[in-house]
């Protein structure tokens, strides 16, 4: 009986030590998958953050380029396609002739006007500007070998009478675009040389890259330069 009872009680421990030992194994396990877990949401939340400071760092790369376009694409628009000019602020220099250029006005002006005009201009902190004579004004010209300057065209500061202007002053064939103009002007523009024997002064159609002779009181366009 006593073998019995021993046996008995031997055989409850034995079942109640098997029971323990796989409920600690199940806590271990359950444990080691809460951490599991707890890692791999610590994981995605780097993960997040790091796709996060990687995408604000492209939205301002994207901005930085973007606005970089932007202002390469505004100087561009600024600069015409002539290489010799270098434009900022409306005014353009030729650095082939070291010639400062205003922007062309808005209004048409007689000779008088526009000589006034230019004298007393004051544009960007420059006050020293006059009318174009008509070799300063030819320097504009390009794409018409006939009046570009030292073209065949023998209307120049040395030579202004009405027998300079020869066939070759008429330029070259009138087209819709400014392509004759190295700032993309076209219409008549004065300059400030008259003629030498007879009443008038010359100016350039820069339509068609024409080297001309006008009344005075005609109305049209201009450039001041310094």
């Amino acid at each position: 009986m006593k073998k019995f009872s021993l046996v008995s009680t031997l055989l409850v421990m034995a079942i109640f030590v098997v029971c323990c030992g796989g409920n600690n194994d199940d806590d271990k396990k359950t444990s080691e998958n809460s951490q599991s877990a707890e890692t791999a949401d610590s994981d995605n939340e780097k993960t997040d953050a790091t796709t996060e400071e990687t995408n604000q760092s492209n939205e301002e790369v994207d901005a930085e380029t973007s606005a970089t376009s932007k202002e390469e694409a505004n100087e561009d628009d600024s600069n015409p396609e002539n290489t010799t000019l270098s434009c900022k602020n409306d005014l353009c220099t030729d650095s082939s002739t070291n010639l400062m250029w205003s922007p062309k006005t808005t209004k048409y002006m007689s000779w008088d006007e526009a000589k006034d005009y230019c004298e007393n201009l004051e544009e960007n902190g420059y006050s020293d500007w006059h009318l174009p004579t008509i070799s300063e004004l030819r320097t504009l010209i390009q794409n018409c070998e006939n009046t570009i300057t030292g073209g065949t065209c023998q209307a120049t500061d040395s030579c202004l009478s009405f027998e300079c202007r020869d066939t070759s002053c008429g330029g070259c064939e009138k087209t819709a675009t400014s392509n004759y103009s190295k700032l993309g002007d076209s219409g008549d523009f004065w300059s400030s040389s008259e003629l030498s024997d007879e009443n008038g002064a010359w100016y350039i159609c820069f339509c068609h890259a024409d080297v001309n002779i006008g009344s005075k009181d005609t109305k049209n366009r201009l450039r001041c330069v310094r």
